[in-house]
């Protein structure tokens, strides 16, 4: 099956001094897992399908530290809330490989990009929130971040700091005692 056809942005490019995403690390005591989580809003597009219907795609990025064992991700949702209260995730695609593949290993020390399929179309600008879900109840926050691409590095660390909203109570991953640390 052709996933798709043609891509192309929901709104013009244009260079923009900020650089917008929602991050978590997700971590165990012992640090057997150590996933960061990236999702970018600014990278959404609107997708043509062969049969032309449309859907929305949005670019993770999943990054297994170096000192934790392989992460095996089995096709885990995103979950999006728009500012107009819409509750949706992504859907799982047919692709059995590449940046579509809704189930892959994920090495040590290795970033692994995906592009996560949403039926519904929207824009960065829509989102309120996002969580990642690693089953039916565990549901972890993705905190916001604005990078301003004009700001030292210094002042844009004391900013990521002030914008961290407090962390909900930890979550466990799915089939071991993992939980999310700060």
């Amino acid at each position: 099956m052709l996933l798709l056809c043609c891509s192309y942005p929901l709104r013009a490019q244009q260079t923009n001094p900020m650089n917008e995403y929602y991050l978590e690390v997700i971590s165990n005591p012992s640090n057997s897992i150590h996933l960061t989580i990236g999702a970018y809003p600014q990278s959404i597009s609107a997708n043509k399908r062969a049969d032309g219907t449309i859907f929305s795609v949005m670019k993770v990025a999943l990054i297994n530290n170096i000192k934790a064992q392989p992460f095996a991700w089995k096709d885990y949702k995103i979950y999006i809330l728009t500012k107009s209260g819409e509750l949706f995730y992504n859907f799982t695609t047919s692709a059995s490989s590449g940046d579509y593949s809704c189930q892959y290993p994920i090495a040590s020390g290795e970033t692994h990009i995906q592009f996560f399929c949403f039926e519904k179309l929207f824009l960065g600008s829509d989102i309120e929130k996002v969580w990642v879900s690693f089953s039916d109840n565990q549901f972890i926050a993705l905190n916001y971040f604005v990078d301003d691409k004009t700001k030292t590095p210094e002042e844009q660390a004391k900013q990521n700091i002030e914008q961290t909203s407090p962390t909900p109570t930890p979550a466990a991953l799915p089939n071991e005692d993992k939980k999310k640390k700060k």
